[in-house]
């Protein structure tokens, strides 16, 4: 998948150019594999980050683009406009209503360059339940079987 990214970004910093920062944050995984991603290093208006709260992230930037990933909830909930790229991926794991559905970097540019927004209300509680430690308990507990 990080090759799919690596690809995404590259086209995205030629083509919006300087006026445009791309943050490119790895997950945890993919950070010993300095292969996969080194060229990204070079690209005037791209910032790759290895390590740091993903929230902190989230909170500076306007849009998120993303295959698929529990990044798009919290994007989501936090008020960003995601871009779920297609992907058979994608297809499988993101629910069709969710962000906005792109399926090239030219439609990404167009999209940033006129300044969409994602103007669709989402139920938040459908995704993050206000119950999660009561429930995150109750799976420890009954399914793994650690006693509480």
């Amino acid at each position: 998948m990080t090759e799919l990214y690596v690809k995404i970004a590259k086209e995205l910093s030629k083509k919006l150019g300087k006026g445009y920062k791309i943050i490119f944050k790895l997950h945890p995984g993919e950070v010993p594999f300095i292969e996969r991603y080194k060229e990204l290093y070079g690209l005037e208006n791209v910032e790759v980050v290895e390590k740091g709260d993903i929230y902190n992230y989230l909170c500076k930037v306007r849009y998120v683009i993303s295959v698929y990933s529990t990044t798009i909830y919290e994007a989501i909930a936090l008020g960003n406009t995601v871009f779920v790229f297609k992907h058979p991926l994608s297809e499988i794991y993101v629910p069709k209503d969710l962000g906005k559905w792109v399926e090239s970097t030219e439609e990404i540019v167009e999209l940033v360059k006129h300044g969409f927004e994602d103007t669709k209300k989402y139920d938040l509680n459908y995704y993050f339940d206000s119950n999660w430690k009561k429930n995150y308990r109750k799976f420890i507990e009954e399914i793994i079987g650690i006693p509480g």
